[in-house]
């Protein structure tokens, strides 16, 4: 893993104050993991906090995204600022499910793996309970000991047993607590591969839902498989490229001649745009909503409240982008994806 200097942090809006993004961007840097852990705490209140806030994890999280799909394909623009297509942000996940449980709807990228540990995630009917299909990579600090016990919380009650998986020796480690029923299964699919199956049950399943997470295990397979993050922009500014892409989040960052990633980065967020806007805010319309454009030296915010949020740096972080236009801002908005989940 290649080491180099954190970049400064730039400042964040208002509604980026708290909440969960399940990241821990280790190859990114201290300062890029700050900014995660900021926008984070935004999302609480749509999600069940369980977990420790340092942990790159799942917690039970309800469906609240607004869909959002572009009605033309992105047009990249030649004007002061350069808007290009984005390409890239397709994660390749080394392994794929084979059985589901009966009303799983459609996977979701949770976490990328760009930091050793990537996750996709099926919400169940009722919208809260969960499958995750994890992935540890040795990026992740503490590999699969560290995952197994990401989300768990001291003095549940909570069962060790070992297993075979598909001629693998495993853990399964089942608790009852605060946020429902919880039972994972890990295990060592490749020397340079782990994997863990999780679940999360609202109500109280006599196995704690541990059967369908071992059905779920036996029937991972060591293939790759192709999925769009949930949530993606389709134009950026020319010399940006993904960083990260989780469920609610994705961030393009710019690197410097040496290839080192930036402070200056482009975020999207779904759902976002929760704090009322600036008296001097600029009325648009992006996707059919009301959005609102707000600038300042540091950055240049276009939200549509409780759509969506999109954070460019500013003219002091990112000076090639001081002639940003509003049509430009509006021609990214409209080029963001979001699927529900």
């Amino acid at each position: 893993m290649s080491e180099w200097t954190p970049p400064v942090v730039p400042p964040e809006p208002d509604e980026l104050r708290s909440g969960p993004t399940r990241r821990r961007l280790v190859p990114l840097g201290i300062a890029v993991l700050a900014v995660l852990a900021l926008i984070a705490a935004a999302w609480s209140v749509f999600t069940v906090r369980g977990r420790p806030t340092s942990s790159a994890v799942p917690s039970p999280v309800f469906s609240t995204a607004v869909l959002l799909t572009p009605t033309t394909p992105p047009a990249p623009s030649g004007g002061p600022v350069r808007l290009v297509a984005t390409t890239g942000d397709i994660v390749s996940v080394p392994v794929t499910a084979g059985w589901l449980p009966t009303g799983t709807r459609k996977p979701v990228l949770t976490n990328d793996g760009t930091d050793g540990f990537g996750s996709v995630t099926w919400w169940l009917s009722n919208g809260r309970d969960q499958i995750w299909l994890e992935f540890v990579t040795p990026d992740f600090r503490g590999g699969l000991t560290a995952a197994m016990q990401l989300n768990t919380v001291p003095g549940d009650p909570t069962q060790s047993s070992p297993l075979d998986i598909n001629g693998h020796p495993a853990t399964q480690v089942a608790s009852t607590g605060s946020i429902g029923a919880q039972c994972r299964i890990g295990w060592q699919q490749e020397p340079e591969l782990a994997v863990v199956v999780y679940s999360i049950r609202t109500g109280a399943p006599s196995d704690r839902g541990c059967g369908d997470v071992a059905q779920v295990a036996r029937g991972v397979t060591a293939k790759a498989w192709p999925l769009a993050p949930a949530v993606r922009l389709g134009l950026v500014p020319a010399g940006y490229s993904r960083v990260t892409s989780a469920d609610r989040m994705q961030a393009w960052c710019r690197a410097d001649a040496k290839g080192v990633t930036s402070s200056a980065c482009v975020w999207l967020q779904a759902p976002g745009g929760f704090a009322p806007p600036a008296a001097d805010a600029t009325i648009v319309t992006v996707h059919g909503r009301r959005a609102t454009i707000t600038r300042d030296q540091n950055m240049t915010t276009i939200s549509a409240a409780g759509a969506f949020q999109i954070i460019v740096p500013g003219a002091q972080n990112d000076p090639s982008l001081s002639e940003l236009t509003n049509a430009d801002l509006v021609a990214i908005a409209e080029s963001a994806t979001v699927t529900a989940n």
